[in-house]
């Protein structure tokens, strides 16, 4: 199935745009610090103040996981028209996922919290409920995704309710 390249508004392009040029803000600065350039030197290059440098390299230090490469990353890429759909869609169907799940802590019962651990996916249905990818591709990486049974919207598989005999 060939499909042309959705249509973003020009307020969709800036915000993926603004995310995409942070990341990559962010990850030149990890490069280089732990290439040795100093916190200061990093800042006369990128053009920010040595508290904001300072900042992100402590950040960036007890959190590294925020630099690894996420399907929102890719999606924007999209967006922004550096990928195409097909890149799209191939890129997420092969996506390794992983899920959401209740923030928990042991011991505690599950409905006395309201937070969620975001998972890998939740990155794809957000995509999709905010019209960064169309529905037709949505179901193309649920479907070639594997996920589990119980993540699958019930119009990608079909109903898992059976009509009764008339």
């Amino acid at each position: 199935m060939t499909a042309t390249m959705k249509e973003f508004t020009p307020r969709q392009i800036e915000v993926s745009s603004r995310q995409l040029a942070r990341l990559r803000w962010r990850r030149e600065i990890d490069r280089a610090h732990r290439g040795g350039e100093r916190p200061a030197d990093i800042a006369d290059r990128l053009g920010g103040s040595l508290k904001e440098i300072e900042t992100e390299i402590r950040t960036l230090e007890n959190r590294p996981n925020q630099l690894v490469r996420k399907p929102m990353e890719v999606i924007d890429e999209y967006v922004v028209g550096e990928r195409s759909r097909e890149e799209l869609i191939h890129t997420l169907s092969t996506w390794p996922y992983t899920f959401g799940d209740l923030g928990v802590t042991p011991g505690t019962h599950p409905m006395s919290s309201d937070a969620w651990n975001r998972g890998t996916w939740d990155d794809v249905k957000y995509a999709e409920t905010r019209g960064l990818i169309d529905e037709d591709a949505f179901k193309q990486i649920a479907r070639a995704a594997d996920l589990p049974a119980a993540v699958f919207p019930q119009w990608v598989n079909g109903s898992t309710h059976t009509k009764p005999a008339a």
